[in-house]
C-alpha cells in the first residue's frame, strides 16, 4: 500500500475499516495448489488405483476449494478495526472449524511491535516480519498477515488505534 492510502487508512474514523488480504498471494498459492492436485491425478489415473494416491488427490483438491472459495470471498481473512477493539477473521485448512473470528479489546492488548520469524518449510526456510502483540497470555500472538501493508506500517496502524481508543 502506497503512504498517501496509508494515510487515509491512519486517519479513518472508526466504526469499522476493513483491510483485506491479498488476493495476490492467495491466487499464487490456489496455482500451486491446483498443479499439486493435477500432478497427484495424473500420477493415479497412470498407476493402479491405490489408497496411497488418492490421498494426498484428495486432499490437495481440499485445498484447492478452500483457495477457490478465498479468491471470491476475501474477507474471509480480514483485519476489523473499531472504536472497541479489533476482530480477526481466519480460515484454517487443517482443522475442523475452517472459519474462527478471533475478537480483542483494545484495553486487554499491549503495543504492537514487529518481529523477525524464520519459517522452515520442505522447499526452503524464509525470513520475515510478522506483527506480534501480548494479550496477557503466556505467549505473543501473531497476526496471521500483514493485510497488503508492511509490517512497520500495520505496527503504526494498529498502535494508532490502540492508543486513540484508550484516550
Amino acid at each position: 500500500m502506497n503512504e498517501t492510502e496509508f494515510q487515509k487508512v491512519l486517519n479513518a474514523e472508526p466504526p469499522i475499516v476493513l483491510m483485506v488480504a491479498n488476493r495476490i498471494q492467495i491466487v499464487k498459492d490456489f496455482i500451486m495448489v491446483f498443479l499439486c492436485s493435477l500432478i497427484f491425478l495424473i500420477a493415479i489415473l497412470g498407476k493402479a488405483l491405490s489408497v496411497v494416491f488418492w490421498i494426498p488427490a484428495i486432499a490437495c483438491f481440499y485445498c484447492s476449494l478452500i483457495a477457490i472459495w478465498m479468491i471470491f470471498f476475501p474477507e474471509t481473512n480480514s483485519l476489523t478495526l473499531s472504536r472497541e477493539g479489533f476482530t480477526v477473521k481466519h480460515i484454517y485448512f487443517w482443522r475442523i472449524h475452517l472459519w474462527r473470528n478471533q475478537n480483542y479489546q483494545w484495553k486487554n492488548v499491549s503495543g504492537f511491535g514487529a518481529k523477525t520469524l524464520t519459517t522452515k518449510s520442505f522447499v526452503a526456510t524464509t525470513r520475515g516480519k510478522a506483527v506480534c502483540f501480548d494479550n496477557g497470555g503466556p505467549v505473543d500472538i501473531r497476526l496471521s498477515s500483514n493485510y497488503r501493508l508492511t509490517a512497520d506500517q500495520l505496527v503504526q496502524l494498529m498502535n494508532h488505534w490502540r492508543n486513540k481508543s484508550l484516550k
